[in-house]
C-alpha cells in the first residue's frame, strides 16, 4: 500500500516508473528475491511501461541505487537513538527532491551511464529495521529525537552533560584527537542549548541535520571550535561569546513568556 501510494505520488517521473517497476528494491522488510523473480519483474516492467520508457528507466537505475545506498547509510544510523520506525519510502522521495541530492543524482547518472554497475555502484543493501523499533514517525521527528540523544551522549563523554555553557567550550582541552575533539565539543555546546530549551535539531536532506536556535538562526560552531582547538589562546574570547549567546537566548525566552502570560 505504501509503495503504491509513493509510486502514484511520483507518477510521470523516472523515479515513479522505477518505484513501480522496481518496488522490490525498496521493500525493507521483504526477504531476499531470487534471480528468476527479478527477471520476471524486469519483463513485466518493460511490458507495462513500453520499451522507450523502460530504456530511460534502466539508464537511471545505477544512480538511483547509489542514491538509495547513500540515503540508508546517512539516515539509518539515527534510528537506534530515536526508537522510532521511519517512513522509509516517503523519506527517500523527499531525499531525492532535495536540491543538493537532486544535483548529485543527475551527476551520478551521467557518470554511471556508460559504466559497469557491478564495478561502480555498491550492491544494494537495505539495513534491517527491527520490528520493535518503536512507533512510526516521520524523519523530522526522528532527527529531532536522535540529534538530542547524540548531543547528550557526546557531552557525557566530555563529562559536561550537566555542565554550564562555559564548561562545554572549556572541554576543548580534553584529551582526544583533533577531529574527535571538535565534534565532541560542538555537540556538547549543542547539548547545553537543547537541554535548556534554546535550540533543536531540524531535518536536513543534505545532511542529515542542522541545529536551529529559538531566535531562528542556525547554530554552526565547527569553525569556531576548530580555531580554539588549534590555538587555545582564543578560548577566553570563545567562552565569553558562547556564554553571552546562551544568556541572551535564555533572556529572550523569559521575555517571550512574560509577554505571552501577562500578570493578572
Amino acid at each position: 500500500m505504501v509503495m503504491r501510494a509513493t509510486a502514484e505520488d511520483t507518477s510521470g517521473s523516472a523515479v515513479g516508473w522505477l518505484l513501480r517497476g522496481y518496488s522490490r528494491l525498496y521493500m525493507a522488510f521483504a526477504g531476499s528475491v531470487n534471480r528468476a523473480q527479478e527477471l520476471e519483474a524486469d519483463a513485466a516492467a518493460v511490458r507495462a511501461a513500453g520499451k522507450a520508457a523502460a530504456l530511460s528507466g534502466f539508464r537511471e537505475v545505477p544512480a538511483l541505487v547509489k542514491a538509495w545506498q547513500e540515503y540508508t547509510e546517512t539516515y539509518f544510523e539515527l534510528l537506534p537513538y530515536a526508537d522510532r520506525t521511519p517512513e522509509l519510502l516517503k523519506g527517500f522521495r523527499d531525499y531525492l527532491a532535495d536540491p543538493v541530492r537532486a544535483t548529485e543524482f543527475v551527476t551520478d547518472q551521467a557518470l554511471l551511464l556508460d559504466a559497469d554497475p557491478e564495478k561502480t555502484v555498491p550492491r544494494l543493501e537495505i539495513p534491517p529495521v527491527p520490528e520493535d523499533l518503536g512507533p512510526r514517525a516521520d524523519w523530522a521527528q526522528i532527527v529531532e529525537i536522535a540529534g538530542a540523544a547524540v548531543a547528550a551522549e557526546q557531552a557525557a563523554v566530555l563529562g559536561v552533560h550537566s555542565g554550564t555553557a562555559a564548561d562545554a567550550i572549556n572541554a576543548v582541552s580534553a584529551d582526544h584527537d583533533r577531529d574527535t575533539l571538535i565534534a565532541l565539543v560542538e555537540n556538547a555546546m549543542v547539548h547545553v542549548l537543547m537541554r535548556d530549551g534554546l535550540a533543536k535539531h531540524e531535518l536536513n536532506w543534505s545532511g542529515p541535520w542542522h541545529v536551529r536556535m529559538i531566535n531562528g538562526e542556525l547554530f554552526d560552531v565547527t569553525e569556531l571550535v576548530a580555531d580554539v582547538v588549534d590555538d587555545p589562546t582564543g578560548l577566553p574570547e570563545a567562552r565569553e561569546w558562547f556564554t553571552s549567546l546562551h544568556a541572551s537566548l535564555v533572556m529572550s525566552t523569559v521575555t517571550s513568556n512574560a509577554v505571552a502570560s501577562p500578570p493578572e
